[in-house]
């Protein structure tokens, strides 16, 4: 699928329409969920707290 040009006023072309900005965190998110967990059931393992 071809993009509109995006033109000034005066006709000048200055780029394309964007329809999304898209980043991808998964190994962020991943990576900072494990590392949460872990260190909970760390602490809670020392201070005799019991998960299922």
């Amino acid at each position: 699928m071809a993009r509109s040009p995006v033109t000034t006023e005066d006709g000048r072309r200055i780029g394309v329409a964007v329809d999304a900005v898209v980043f991808d965190v998964f190994g962020t998110v991943v990576d900072r969920r494990a590392g949460i967990a872990g260190e909970s059931e760390r602490v809670g393992a020392r201070a005799g707290a019991q998960a299922d």
